[in-house]
């Protein structure tokens, strides 16, 4: 019952601020974002020393103390952002969702989708990822990805009732690899993030802006298991509420050596793919994340 209350009570106010943030200019809330964000860094420590400390370990000898703090406060920005977009996807309709997105490369899963072949969707904590995967099932494409379940029930009981509007499978991370295989061999394409911390046994060591990072061996092993094409696919803020997404060519597979080899190699592609793209758009990457933490 208590539940229940709470779960109505957050809600109707997440209603209520959707609804407002719907019928502000994006001036208006971007000009907001960005005192907030200043604020945050000159005021508030939150965070901000991780940040800059991640910056400078990916950027320190391309760019000046001046240049790395820019960056970082376009970051916090950033996360400003993706809460607000979180909220304000509830007063979207699908239609009007649908015509936020500028779509680059879309028949680079197409031609595979319709080939029946298994496809995972490579992607990163870039851009609003979440949107990205909101968006893919309105193409056309059935999406399944895997989420953890937070500690918080009410948040949780929100942020997957927000995740499965759309029609996304949530595949729960606890004995995911079953449900994964299930999915795909019914057609469904998998969405997979490579960009945070999975220590051994779980994750082995591969390079990431230069630096020895643990990084999960799931997506190679699942790939090695399957014989999946790997898409990469990732999501560009343009303004706030307004996006692009960039879809690849898939990423070739090939066995290199022993099975372990093979991992390695293929995780280390995908490393690299999700460096490239996060360099393109710095401010937009989850640097508030221990990276490359042991």
């Amino acid at each position: 019952m208590l539940f229940q209350l709470k779960y109505f009570l957050w809600s109707k106010g997440l209603d209520g601020i959707a609804y407002v943030l719907s019928k502000l200019p994006v001036s208006f809330i971007s000009l907001g974002v960005r005192l907030m964000a200043r604020v945050w860094f000159d005021v508030i420590p939150i965070r901000v020393n991780l940040i800059v400390s991640n910056l400078k370990h990916a950027f320190g000898s391309d760019l000046s103390q001046a240049e790395i703090e820019k960056i970082a406060v376009k970051n916090l920005e950033h996360y400003l952002y993706f809460f607000l977009e979180f909220i304000l996807f509830r007063a979207l309709s699908t239609q009007e969702f649908q015509g936020r997105f500028e779509i680059e490369g879309l028949t680079h899963v197409q031609t595979h989708f319709k080939k029946e072949e298994k496809i995972f969707v490579l992607t990163a904590h870039l851009g609003n990822f979440e949107w990205l995967a909101s968006w893919v099932p309105l193409a056309g494409i059935p999406l399944g990805i895997v989420v953890r379940t937070l500690k918080n029930k009410v948040f949780n009981a929100i942020v997957s009732e927000q995740r499965q509007r759309t029609g996304v499978h949530l595949i729960f991370a606890e004995n995911s690899k079953w449900k994964i295989m299930k999915l795909l061999s019914e057609k469904n394409v998998i969405g997979f993030m490579l960009d945070q911390r999975k220590s051994p046994p779980g994750g082995i060591f591969v390079h990431f802006f230069g630096r020895p990072a643990a990084t999960t061996q799931g997506l190679a092993y699942l790939v090695e298991r399957s014989a999946a094409v790997v898409v990469p696919a990732f999501i560009e803020r343009k303004t706030f509420g307004y996006f692009k997404i960039h879809i690849q060519p898939a990423l070739s597979y090939k066995k290199v050596g022993n099975r372990r080899q093979t991992i390695y190699d293929l995780t280390q592609l995908y490393t690299r793919t999700i460096e490239n793209q996060i360099r393109k758009y710095p401010e937009q990457w989850f640097w508030i994340h221990r990276r490359w933490r042991e």
